[in-house]
């Protein structure tokens, strides 16, 4: 699973991409084996004014040729993180049972 990670207006020292790389590598590590790559987006909206403003946004590339898009806006930066990483682990979970449904129904019945 590679992890992209890309930040506007955030500033981020290696301690916190290293935090956030673990994060995701814990939560998904159900579904390590259907996702091909994980790119989170990172924005600080108010600069320094503050507010619920640090938005992570997360595209997960599956195997399956399916893409999982999901989004987080919090007033700190790892609680938005961790939110959308527990939003993207449920919809993967949604996308693979949905694939394997479609596979059973394509079955031929003897």
């Amino acid at each position: 699973m590679q992890i992209y990670i890309r930040n506007l207006h955030i500033n981020m020292d290696d301690s916190t991409r290293i935090r956030i790389e673990t994060m995701i590598q814990n939560k998904l590590k159900k579904y390590a084996g259907h996702i091909l790559r994980v790119t989170i987006q990172l924005i600080n909206f108010n600069g320094t004014r503050g507010g619920e403003d640090k938005s992570c946004r997360m595209e997960v590339r599956l195997k399956s040729n399916s893409n999982v898009f999901v989004e987080n806006i919090s007033s700190e930066l790892l609680k938005s993180v961790d939110l959308a990483i527990d939003r993207a682990a449920r919809a993967i979970s949604k996308t693979i049972g949905r694939s394997r449904a479609i596979k059973r129904e394509l079955l031929p019945v003897f």
